[in-house]
């Protein structure tokens, strides 16, 4: 299965199984965000949708997500939000919706399993992060270094 196809299923995922309320079988996000004196501050959109436009290979969500639900069958949509980014991906010539952009913060599945440096992901991410003075971290508050993809120990 394309990378691409991978990290879209793993989001739409959660959004299937998951009972509400439930984090039993929710995925482990990466979020890009930036701090200042160890507080969160926000990205404002008109500064986040610049950089969208300045990195090669990602750009503001065009579309929807879609996806069936395996079980029924029924089309569910996901309506993108102000911010949310599509990342190319040369090997399957498609945008893929990667990045859902909300209160000032990027956040997307980890891509945990994919080759950083050589992955489309991490080089948007590491863009991104030097671009807007973002890190990367994760669920735990762990943070990643966003050229290398690899955990930061402190």
């Amino acid at each position: 299965m394309p990378k691409a196809a991978v990290a879209l299923a793993s989001l739409l995922l959660v959004a299937l199984v998951a009972p509400i309320g439930s984090t039993e079988a929710l995925g482990y996000d990466l979020h890009l965000e930036r701090l200042a004196e160890n507080e969160v501050v926000p990205v404002p959109l008109e500064e986040w949708l610049a950089a969208l436009e300045a990195v090669e290979g990602v750009r503001p969500a065009e579309n929807d997500v879609v996806a069936k639900n395996p079980n029924t069958g029924e089309e569910i949509r996901f309506p993108r939000a102000p911010g949310d980014a599509e990342i190319y991906f040369p090997e399957e010539g498609e945008w893929w919706n990667v990045i859902h952009f909300f209160e000032g913060r990027g956040r997307l599945r980890h891509p945990a399993n994919t080759s950083a440096g050589q992955d489309e992901v991490w080089r948007v991410i590491a863009q991104l992060c030097a671009r807007l003075d973002l890190i990367a971290r994760g669920d735990e508050g762990e943070r990643y270094d966003p050229e290398s993809g690899e955990l930061i120990r402190e």
